[in-house]
């Protein structure tokens, strides 16, 4: 987000597809490797991998045609390093669960919200 300034808002949806064709892909492109000393095998295998492939590519451009598709969002310097030590912040208190660890985060929560509003007065 800091650098590109965009978010995919169908980022899961699309993963939850793409990702299993593709591996379904890999792995037929590994078993036609090892096939590949019968020739009927072998092309059989290369059909099937060559219609994931263009389900993949297909889904895909049908998925850039949805509404709202990216978020577009301006992230400063400062802005994502308010975002790191909140990162960091809530890793430390999931490892603690101490009420301070609370407190923390609530405190950085406060002073990025006095910052960003002194940006924008």
């Amino acid at each position: 987000l800091c650098y590109f300034g965009q978010f995919p808002n169908y980022f899961l949806l699309s993963n939850l597809v793409i990702v299993p064709v593709t591996t379904l892909a890999i792995y037929g492109c590994l078993m036609q490797l090892v096939l590949s000393v019968v020739p009927q095998l072998a092309l059989l295998l290369m059909e099937v991998n060559a219609v994931l492939i263009r389900f993949s590519n297909a889904f895909v451009l049908e998925m850039e045609k949805w509404p709202f598709v990216i978020s577009h969002w301006e992230i400063g310097w400062l802005d994502a390093v308010w975002i790191y030590v909140l990162i960091i912040l809530m890793v430390r208190w999931f490892q603690t669960a101490a009420f301070h660890g609370l407190l923390r985060i609530l405190a950085v929560l406060i002073l990025w919200s006095l910052t960003v509003t002194v940006q924008t007065n």
